[in-house]
């Protein structure tokens, strides 16, 4: 397994928005350097993560703390899957990123009805 941390690991990606969108940079690039070494799953998870980062910078492009539950649990899972990248092992990070999308969309269901 490629044992690469996020480059920028170490930087908490929760704070602002031009974070959230920092990370989701470190992920591509992540993305595309496990695709070059031809690690496909870990290149699928670190390019989801970081589609589930530019989610965050779209709902909470000021930063603040979220304030919705369901945004709340999303920026949980996403911080406990990119861990997971950062730490070499990857172990979960497909399904914390899951719950992270699971969550961004029911706070778009919730605010839309």
């Amino acid at each position: 397994m490629h044992t690469a941390s996020t480059p920028g690991a170490g930087t908490p990606a929760a704070g602002t928005g031009e974070n959230f969108l920092a990370t989701a940079h470190r992920l591509a690039a992540l993305a595309d350097a496990n695709a070059a070494e031809h690690w496909p799953s870990l290149a699928k998870c670190a390019a989801d993560l970081g589609l589930v980062y530019l989610d965050l910078a779209a709902v909470l492009p000021d930063g603040g703390p979220p304030r919705r539950p369901h945004l709340e649990r999303a920026l949980e899972a996403a911080e406990q899957a990119r861990e997971s990248l950062d730490d070499g092992t990857a172990v979960g990070c497909s399904a914390h990123t899951a719950r992270a999308r699971l969550h961004l969309a029911l706070d778009e269901l919730e605010r839309h009805t």
